[in-house]
């Protein structure tokens, strides 16, 4: 991703369009955060990462693309739903609440099974791993 961040300048070519492409299906939400973090924090993270650090948002960050993959496979795959659903540490709830998700956004049915996973607040796990761009949103507060 830091990579990614230094090589872009301008509007996407056919290639980085396609490198952009994958990210984006292996870990959904790449791209968000790509967008909405700042250089030095993606530096800072990768830093982290390799030095074999243990921060919450590591385990966050992981749980949301298992999660969002899920339930973007459940959209696409609905009388599959419950298989996915076992296949990602999930209850059928999960996959109910990817049908219809709150606010109408599968980010929110995320944050809520990674709040009730790790106790935490939607919106404080949301607003650590993709720091808000435009200003307050309902949607992401309990």
């Amino acid at each position: 991703m830091a990579q990614l961040r230094a090589t872009l300048q301008g509007p996407p070519d056919v290639e980085t369009r396609r490198t952009l492409k994958q990210l984006a299906r292996e870990f959904p939400g790449a791209l968000r955060e790509l967008d909405s973090l700042p250089t030095d924090e993606i530096e800072r993270r990768l830093s982290a990462l390799e030095g074999g650090g243990d921060e919450p948002w590591m385990r966050w960050m992981a749980r949301f693309h298992t999660l969002m993959r899920a339930a973007l496979q459940m959209r696409a795959r609905p009388d599959e739903a419950a298989e996915l659903a076992r296949g990602a540490g999930v209850d059928e709830a999960f996959a109910a609440a990817v049908k219809s998700p709150a606010h109408g956004r599968l980010m929110v049915v995320v944050f809520d099974r990674i709040a009730v996973e790790e106790g935490g607040e939607r919106g404080a796990l949301w607003d650590a791993l993709f720091p808000p761009r435009k200003g307050p949103r309902g949607y992401r507060r309990s």
